[in-house]
């Protein structure tokens, strides 16, 4: 993980997930752990990506590549996902009208690695208004996940990139109890069902 100028409330809540990201080729106990891991779940596997190992190792590098410890995560991921109906999110009319509302731009770049970038400015959301107003933010992020996962799957790379911009945000207007409290669930959310997704998280103008 990558932060550049790291200080304020939102990025304090990133800091404390531990990626795990291992860069370039797959190590021999890697390999090793894949196929025995690729084994142990396969009647889970019902997507296509969901066999490849740029999908399978997130789940052991974030167990430290004890297999059994990641299909437990594995599991515990399917489920949610039934749970939430989630493989209907990217189709859902009520996420594409709160991207309206919260603009994230998927893609639109790539890093030297092919790898999507999601870019974000931080100062065009306004948690706090859009918590009075009942909008699902906490829904709405893990469609942002979800989008930018399946646009990293389809160019077969094991990662995406965030590029966020903070200039003119405020902690302090944001960081409401409500806030807070969407933000602890969002880190939770991420490191149990989307590990190791992002290769970096960029902050950008944080001085301002």
């Amino acid at each position: 993980m990558e932060i550049v100028n790291s200080y304020n409330l939102l990025v304090m809540v990133f800091v404390i997930i531990d990626f795990n990201i291992t860069r370039g080729d797959y190590t021999q106990s890697e390999v090793e752990a894949l196929g025995q891991f690729r084994h142990a779940v396969k009647k889970f596997l019902t997507k296509d990506y969901e066999n490849k190992d740029y999908f399978l190792i997130h789940w052991l590098r974030a167990r430290k590549l004890d297999v059994s410890g990641a299909k437990l995560m594995l599991e515990k991921y399917k489920i949610w996902r039934n749970e939430t109906n989630l493989d209907q999110i990217l189709d859902e009319e009520g996420m594409k009208l709160l991207l309206k509302m919260y603009p994230a731009y998927f893609g639109e770049v790539t890093d030297k690695k092919s790898q999507p970038v999601l870019q974000m400015v931080l100062a065009e959301w306004n948690v706090r208004k859009g918590i009075l107003a009942g909008h699902d933010l906490r829904r709405f992020v893990v469609y942002i996940w979800e989008r930018i996962s399946t646009m990293a799957y389809k160019q077969e790379c094991a990662h995406s990139v965030a590029l966020i911009d903070v200039n003119n945000y405020s902690a302090r207007e944001q960081g409401c109890l409500a806030c807070i409290s969407i933000y602890v669930d969002l880190v939770n959310m991420f490191e149990k069902y989307y590990p190791n997704s992002f290769e970096h998280i960029i902050m950008v103008n944080s001085n301002n």
